[in-house]
């Protein structure tokens, strides 16, 4: 169960990065 907790945990912090990044992107060329 703690391994699947840490996962999700790793996964989430993935999406958060990825999504601000993306906004950063947006931001620049827009």
């Amino acid at each position: 169960m703690g391994a699947i907790f840490q996962f999700f945990t790793a996964l989430l912090a993935k999406i958060s990065a990825v999504a601000s990044w993306l906004l950063a992107v947006v931001k620049r060329v827009f």
